[in-house]
């Protein structure tokens, strides 16, 4: 099975050319998540963080340099062997291996830090969130953070995408490839919470019209005055977190989770 999901993604890098290696829509989907990364962990310093797949960084630059700077040793796994070659081949460092998200090879409480974004909303099946949830949280050290995001099926783009025929997956820049199945916000703290984790902080991200602006950024390189200037708005855009629209507005579902530094005792039944 895994062997199957890393050749379909690899095919999708290699087919992605028009659909989605859009440089300055890559730039902004980084800076998005490196802001959240940033804003969530303050200036805490990791020895060790996971990225949990490195689509990003065989797309564009990614989340890897950024966490390069706030962890001694950055990790990456991704079920796509060319995924994993590309990420390695623009960062040296880079602890990268093939693997899945749902089955990993790393210690108990390995990782200080990990990162998880829209890696677990593209399953066929439900338990394979909380499957990959329960990983996580075991590689997470005590007073580790993970930070999750989904697809939010409360955005109207979103359901839409998601009740669209499967045989029109890839077909289009509404669902360039596949999608599966996703929780809201409160479902995803809830899941959270079940693996024995503390809810730190929660929101939703990506505030943009995302087809619109995704076929806008195809118009003009990122150094360009015209790609900052609307890179710069995208960004602004972020605001509407703080409305009460936001949960229809937000592309995705962000939530900070933390492993207790003890785990709770065990009560003995009498």
């Amino acid at each position: 099975m895994k062997q199957a999901h890393g050749r379909y993604w690899d095919k999708v890098g290699a087919q992605s050319a028009h659909a989605i290696d859009v440089p300055l829509w890559r730039s902004y989907c980084d800076l998005l998540h490196a802001a959240l990364i940033r804003d969530w962990t303050g200036s805490r310093h990791f020895r060790s963080a996971l990225k949990t797949d490195l689509f990003d960084e065989a797309m564009g630059e990614g989340l890897v340099p950024m966490l390069m700077e706030c962890a001694d040793a950055v990790h990456g796994i991704d079920v796509a062997p060319e995924m994993v070659g590309k990420a390695i081949a623009a960062n040296p460092r880079l602890l990268a291996s093939v693997a899945d998200v749902r089955r990993l090879n790393l210690p108990d409480g390995s990782m200080e830090l990990i990162v998880s974004n829209s890696t677990l909303d593209h399953f066929h099946y439900a338990g394979d969130i909380d499957l990959s949830l329960s990983e996580l949280a075991r590689v997470l050290a005590p007073g580790g953070l993970l930070l999750v995001t989904l697809d939010n099926p409360r955005n109207p783009v979103v359901a839409l995408r998601n009740h669209l025929p499967k045989s029109l997956l890839g077909r289009s820049s509404l669902a360039p490839y596949f999608v599966g199945h996703t929780y809201s916000l409160t479902e995803l703290e809830t899941a959270l919470v079940r693996q024995g984790l503390e809810v730190m902080c929660r929101d939703h991200l990506m505030h943009v019209p995302r087809i619109v602006l995704l076929h806008l950024c195809r118009l003009f390189r990122p150094h360009s005055t015209a790609g900052r200037t609307l890179l710069r708005c995208m960004l602004a855009s972020e605001r509407l977190a703080r409305w009460p629209t936001a949960p229809l507005t937000g592309h995705f579902a962000a939530v900070l989770a933390r492993r207790p530094l003890r785990e709770p005792a065990v009560i003995a039944q009498t």
